[in-house]
């Protein structure tokens, strides 16, 4: 697949540490949206603390819970992009089933539709988080 034409780069010295390496899947379209809308409300288990959506590329899922609200870069082969906003993860009955295709995030469909992701049903991914610089708090 060809780079994309100018996507969005990481513009800041700060250092990205990898996670985790695998594929990029993609929810359904609008599925992502409602996940944070009722994330935002409080209507699930585990609410989005407030953000300003206009900071994020997008959203994703991670396999584990404990990533929701954090902020994640990938990279698809031509530098990091990002930031995303974890939004949703996987439940417990499907984690293993995700883990064994290798898929280390889903993208909500309009990013996945940007990056690749809905043409080619997956894409090679790289996920990272920013290091923090020392003598900063969390």
């Amino acid at each position: 697949m060809s780079p994309l034409p100018n996507p969005p780069k990481l513009q800041t010295r700060r250092q990205i540490q990898p996670l985790a390496e695998g594929w990029a899947a993609h929810y359904a379209p609008q599925v992502m949206e409602r996940v944070v809308s009722l994330r935002r409300e409080g209507r699930v288990n585990i609410a989005l603390p407030e953000f300003d959506p206009s900071l994020y590329l997008g959203y994703v899922a991670r396999p584990r819970c404990s990533e929701i609200g954090q902020e994640v870069w990938l990279d698809f082969g031509h530098g990091w992009v990002g930031p995303f906003l974890v939004a949703d993860c996987a439940r417990a009955e499907d984690r293993a089933h995700i883990e064994a295709r290798g898929i280390v995030v889903e993208l909500d469909y309009a990013s996945a539709e940007r990056f690749g992701v809905t043409v080619t049903g997956g894409r090679h991914v790289r996920v990272g988080r920013p290091v923090q610089e020392s003598g900063q708090g969390q």
